[in-house]
């Protein structure tokens, strides 16, 4: 599940911290925030991830790091087709 979302990429670039044990402290890091969610929370979030993810795919954008302007286009397309108000 932590690649499906990201989080355990997303926490190894901002360590910058050298850890001995970094691994295991960023494993057990992402465990806990996702532990901190409900099941059906943690689905939804990578249901959407993954939507995002596909939107980014079908127009040649990179998703990781997500640019403000990639984000913003995401939005307004779901905007445009009655999905987000």
């Amino acid at each position: 599940m932590l690649s499906g979302v990201g989080l355990r990429a997303t926490l190894e670039r901002k360590s910058d911290v050298a850890i001995s044990d970094r691994d295991n402290v960023i494993e057990r890091m992402a465990g806990h925030l996702l532990a901190s969610r409900s099941d059906n929370t943690v689905a939804k979030y990578s249901h959407q991830v993954k939507l995002f993810k596909d939107f980014c795919a079908k127009r040649h954008f990179p998703c990781e790091p997500a640019y403000p302007i990639h984000v913003a286009m995401y939005l307004s397309s779901l905007i445009d087709v009655g999905l987000l108000r």
